[in-house]
């Protein structure tokens, strides 16, 4: 699982929700979302364009669950997401499926990539 955590920004999208639908589609976002209690939801304002800004909500780790661990070593994080699965599938595919929505929106550098190389090289066959 990736989430993000407190301090630092991020690149990605917002979604804006038409108002006849906010309720359906906050009722499965937060279905989705908030199923395991790792996240907590937070208000925070987003940049959009070059000068706009809108309030959003964003879920972020949540720092008193059991599951949460804090920071570690990019090379343990590969190895874990390198070996990892469950119920959905592994976890590198969805860290490599992250990483092609990503490149995607054109956002092609960055963290998420440099953990996807490290993740390859693990399951690279020697």
């Amino acid at each position: 699982m990736l989430a993000l955590d407190r301090g630092g920004s991020c690149h990605g999208v917002a979604h804006k929700i038409a108002a006849g639908q906010v309720e359906s589609e906050l009722r499965i976002l937060w279905t989705r979302e908030m199923l395991g209690g790792i996240y907590r939801p937070r208000w925070v304002q987003v940049q959009v364009g070059s000068e706009a800004t809108v309030r959003a909500i964003a879920f972020v780790a949540n720092r008193e669950h059991p599951r949460y661990i804090g920071k570690l070593a990019e090379a343990v994080i590969a190895h874990r997401i390198a070996r990892a699965a469950g119920e959905f599938g592994t976890n590198r595919q969805y860290l490599f499926q992250l990483e092609n929505h990503l490149e995607t929106l054109g956002i092609v550098d960055g963290p998420v990539h440099r953990l996807a190389r490290l993740v390859s090289q693990l399951n690279a066959p020697r």
